[in-house]
């Protein structure tokens, strides 16, 4: 008898000594997370807006949310590229979970998309730490979590993959996605264009993005005027020689 998240997401099958194993490790897991709820990363006083990824490289912001009322998960996600074009978004209801398995499925669900979609280099972007810390761990390979093991394989393709956190504020695009799922159905809802639940988010990403932008290139634009000011004070226009003018003679 499998889990039925890896029967539902991977396929998976094992035998009862195998699963009986995996629920004594997991045990451990499911026990921290409702006994002992993750904090949410609570957000900076000043707000921390979307970060674009390197020029050639794609940015995929996902987000895992789980009913305080119902015990409810969703999953969500969206690809963007650089300049913060929209690409692809998904939401997925995913049954009864705790908060670190949600996010976790979203990853996973998120890197599947990118890699059926032919992303070369990718930049994640997620706002749980816990995450971070279990896919950096040394001992990954070995984590009692197959979902974190089935997510660390798909690193060892031959893509460029970058896991960051990032605050909860620069993940409202992904965040404002839970509001999509079907929580009556399993299926995944995928969006080639922007639901219109993220129209606003966007707008506004974009609009920092630009306004970041021009701030950039004014700080270059300043650096080059102070370049030049310190040429012209020490080149000598008359013979074209550079000189230091307060110790020529």
């Amino acid at each position: 008898m499998a889990c039925r998240n890896d029967v539902v997401f991977v396929g998976d099958s094992a035998s009862v000594e195998c699963t009986l194993s995996r629920g004594i490790a997991w045990a451990q897991y499911y026990n921290d997370g409702w006994l002992h709820p993750m904090q949410t990363v609570n957000a900076p006083p000043r707000t921390i807006p979307w970060r674009n990824p390197e020029h050639g490289c794609l940015c995929l912001n996902v987000d895992g949310a789980v009913s305080l009322n119902t015990g409810k998960a969703t999953i969500e996600g969206l690809l963007r590229d650089t300049a913060g074009n929209f690409i692809f978004g998904f939401s997925k209801y995913i049954g009864f979970t705790n908060s670190l398995h949600a996010e976790l499925w979203a990853l996973y669900v998120g890197l599947q998309l990118a890699w059926d979609h032919g992303v070369n280099f990718l930049q994640i972007q997620t706002d749980c730490k816990r995450v971070l810390e279990l896919l950096h761990d040394t001992n990954v390979d070995s984590c009692p979590i197959s979902l974190v093991r089935s997510i660390h394989q798909f690193w060892r393709r031959a893509w460029y993959v970058d896991l960051i956190w990032v605050p909860r504020s620069s993940n409202q695009a992904a965040d404002s996605m839970a509001r999509i799922a079907n929580c009556s159905s399993f299926d995944l809802l995928f969006f080639s264009d922007p639901p219109a639940q993220l129209h606003d988010v966007l707008t506004t990403d974009a609009l920092v993005l630009s306004l970041m932008m021009v701030d950039e290139w004014r700080s270059i634009w300043r650096l080059t005027l102070d370049t030049v000011v310190v040429r012209d004070k020490l080149l000598d226009r008359s013979d074209g020689k550079l000189l230091l003018r307060a110790g020529a003679k």
